[in-house]
């Protein structure tokens, strides 16, 4: 009787190590609207959804190495609800094109009612640094805390000093609260921080800029979505006081990146030709800017 309890005892400890094993553990939702049923009645924490088509290198990484991590586990478990989505089953049809990923497996941090908050960018990138650490993992600690201070925070919170050198490691989402709130606080950001606001701002758009096209076997691409966000975010940035026009700094400039990456990521010459004429004329692109677009297109 004795031995028989020692072994109950045993198999009870076991299976409780099984379970608690110190990893992130992830909702399986065969949809968005079930992601959202899942974060319902739950207001205040983020949801964060793992994108994947549940194979490969990259995937198992983050499967056994980076959500085992105890750290992300730790904060997941008290401030994030944890969703997984593998796009090739049922339910995910065109989530990525919705979305505008164009690499997987992704990370994306919503509100509870589905507006994007941010991403975690680069997470593809692998290699151990100096301490034998993923970096990842540091990036997506460092994601998943804005994300909660993006939805729950006041302006004063999620700008602050610490929480600003934060942003600065991150490519933002234009699509994002994230960007839209930064932009919502230009005034207070260029007092706080000066032109590393204009800074983080030009990163954001050029980034994107260079990302609408993508190559597919069939040929290169651009993607509705980023297409869409990018001329919004260029909208947005008029409305919170960005110049057309006589700054580096300018709408106008912005529209000129994102024009001539899509007609020479396309391969329409005798458009990018015409944008690069139209962008001297107005003052948004120098001489120099233009000749080298131009030496690239081979004229």
């Amino acid at each position: 009787m004795k031995r028989l309890f020692i072994s109950l005892v045993c198999l009870a400890l076991l299976f409780s190590s099984c379970n608690n094993r110190g990893g992130m553990r992830f909702h399986k939702v065969g949809s968005f609207d079930e992601m959202l049923a899942v974060a319902a009645g739950d207001s205040a924490r983020p949801v964060l959804l793992y994108v994947t088509t549940g194979s490969g290198r990259v995937d198992s990484v983050f499967t056994h190495e980076v959500f085992t991590d105890t750290a992300l586990a730790r904060f997941a478990e008290e401030k994030l609800i944890c969703a997984r989505a593998d796009v090739n089953e049922p339910g995910w049809e065109g989530f990525t094109e919705q979305y505008g990923l164009a690499s997987l497996p992704s990370i994306l941090l919503f509100a509870p009612d589905g507006e994007l908050l941010m991403d975690i960018a680069h997470i593809g990138f692998l290699g151990r640094d100096e301490d034998g650490d993923l970096p990842c993992r540091k990036a997506m600690l460092r994601a998943m805390s804005l994300s909660c201070d993006c939805l729950n925070a006041d302006d004063s919170t999620l700008f602050s000093a610490y929480n600003w050198k934060q942003i600065g490691m991150l490519t933002i989402r234009l699509d994002s609260r994230l960007f839209r709130r930064m932009i919502n606080n230009k005034e207070r950001l260029e007092k706080l921080y000066g032109n590393d606001f204009y800074l983080q701002t030009d990163y954001a758009m050029s980034s994107a800029a260079v990302n609408l096209v993508v190559e597919r076997k069939g040929g290169n691409v651009c993607v509705p979505h980023r297409r869409e966000a990018f001329y919004k975010a260029i909208d947005m940035l008029a409305d919170a006081g960005f110049p057309a026009v006589g700054d580096y700094y300018c709408t106008e400039r912005y529209r000129f990146y994102g024009d001539i990456n899509i007609a020479t990521g396309l391969g329409h010459r005798e458009e990018a030709f015409r944008i690069i004429d139209e962008a001297l004329a107005k003052g948004v692109a120098t001489e120099t800017e233009c000749s080298q677009l131009r030496y690239q297109l081979g004229q």
